[in-house]
C-alpha cells in the first residue's frame, strides 16, 4: 500500500481540496515511519509503569478519603 505525502505546506484550494505547495508524493508508509527500538521500549515501559503507579496511588488515597467521609456520616 502505498500513501500521498506532502513534504510542505497544505492549503485549500478554490474548491476546498487541499493541495501541497511542491507537488504530492508517493511513499511507502514503512518508509518513513520505523518499529521501536529496544532502546525506545524500554523507555517507554519505564515510563508507563510510573505513570500506572501514580494513578493507583491516587486512586488508594481517593478511596482512603471517601472511605473516612462516608464513616463520618
Amino acid at each position: 500500500m502505498q500513501v500521498l505525502v506532502c513534504d510542505s505546506a497544505i492549503t485549500l484550494n478554490a474548491s476546498g481540496f487541499p493541495e501541497c505547495v511542491t507537488g504530492w508524493l508517493v511513499a511507502d508508509p514503512a518508509s518513513f515511519s520505523s518499529g521501536l527500538t529496544v532502546d525506545d521500549f524500554e523507555y517507554l515501559a519505564g515510563w508507563t509503569i510510573l505513570v500506572f503507579a501514580i494513578a493507583f496511588g491516587v486512586k488508594m488515597i481517593r478511596k482512603t478519603i471517601e472511605d473516612n467521609s462516608n464513616e463520618e456520616k
